[in-house]
């Protein structure tokens, strides 16, 4: 599954990069508004599970269009500028992530690279 949200990522020109010395931050999602790049970066101590569905809840942020408008970047440390309240859309990013990996879990998609992850 980490090979398919690294494909999702390039086909939505989202730069996925891993960072050492994140400490407790999983991970953040931001855009950068002058040139619309948008890019997630994840901790590199994370492993499995987590890094799935820490990926998979980042790439939700973009994909709700929670980093548009005022919202500038979004991560685990409970700081957000905009409207929306934080909660909210944490709530949104984590059904969203939920409910894309269940789905590719269903529909039997599998990757040999990820076998920590195969349920089956």
């Amino acid at each position: 599954m980490l090979e398919l949200l690294k494909t999702i990522c390039k086909d939505h020109n989202i730069h996925l990069n891993s960072h050492s010395g994140m400490g407790t931050i999983k991970g953040f999602a931001t855009l950068f508004p002058e040139s619309g790049e948008r890019v997630i970066a994840y901790n590199d101590e994370l492993r499995g599970w987590a890094k799935i569905k820490t990926i998979a809840h980042e790439i939700a942020h973009h994909a709700l269009g929670h980093l548009d408008g005022d919202t500038l970047c979004l991560g685990s440390t409970g700081h957000v500028s905009g409207e929306e309240p934080i909660q909210i859309m944490e709530r949104e990013a984590d059904i969203f992530a939920a409910a894309f990996t269940a789905m590719v879990m269903f529909m039997g998609y599998s990757d040999k690279n990820d076998r920590e992850v195969n349920m089956a």
